[in-house]
């Protein structure tokens, strides 16, 4: 059974949801793929338990997309503030390191 909710902006069955823009969805999973690559390199030249975090939840969201599950909208908005509020904390913090020796 699939109704067309021109509210969410997309056509939903009842546990996938239809993608209306196929080049935003190639251009996510091969952002998120970069960005778990990346992370996983970090993880292994770096360590630390601390850098799990952000490949466990880029690990979720690629499944979700990939998987065209339910709850993809709502991961990818949560995933996009904790992205902002991330990289807000980090652009503050670099600014401070430099002048100094």
């Amino acid at each position: 059974h699939m109704n067309k909710d021109s509210s969410k902006g997309g056509i939903k069955s009842k546990d996938r949801v239809i993608y209306k823009s196929n080049p935003f969805i190639y251009i996510l999973v091969g952002v998120l793929g970069l960005l778990l690559l990346n992370n996983l390199l970090v993880l292994f030249q770096a360590g630390g338990l601390f850098n799990l975090l952000p490949i466990t939840v880029q690990s979720i969201i690629l499944y979700l997309v990939i998987t065209k599950h339910k709850w993809v909208r709502l991961a990818i908005r949560l995933w996009a503030v904790l992205m902002l509020l991330g990289g807000g904390s980090k652009a503050v913090r670099i600014p401070s390191q430099f002048g100094k020796p």
